[in-house]
């Protein structure tokens, strides 16, 4: 999906979300969040494609297959979390925003926790 159709699915959104909110108040907070929903399900494919690039480049530098798959959880946290919180913050919650963006920042720390213990572990039993 190029940038062009990024842009115009926003606009519309933006567009007839402000047009109902004059009309139909309740009902203008969903556009937003189908647009949202739509753009996500269409970039898809393109986060299929660099999940292979980042597998292949792996495969490539001998990084363990684990390794890779914590980065790539790692990075599809963030990319939900971010969602989840702009949607958040969209809907007038920005308390509950700010805290998923914690959330998932912990998660993302959580999932580094064995990566860092193994670095130690391999630092400790190196001879200098």
């Amino acid at each position: 999906m190029n940038a062009a159709w990024i842009m115009g699915i926003a606009l519309v959104a933006v567009i007839g979300s402000q047009f109902l909110r004059s009309r139909v108040s309740e009902l203008s907070q969903f556009l937003p969040i189908a647009a949202i929903v739509i753009l996500f399900f269409a970039l898809l494919p393109s986060l299929e494609s660099i999940v292979t690039a980042i597998r292949d480049l792996g495969q490539r530098a001998s990084i363990e297959e684990g390794s890779v798959g914590l980065i790539l959880r790692g990075i599809g946290i963030g990319l939900v979390t971010r969602l989840s919180s702009g949607v958040c913050v969209d809907c007038g919650q920005k308390a509950l925003g700010e805290t998923v963006d914690y959330c998932g920042q912990i998660a993302i720390v959580s999932l580094a926790v064995p990566l860092i213990l193994d670095l130690a572990q391999r630092i400790l039993e190196t001879e200098f």
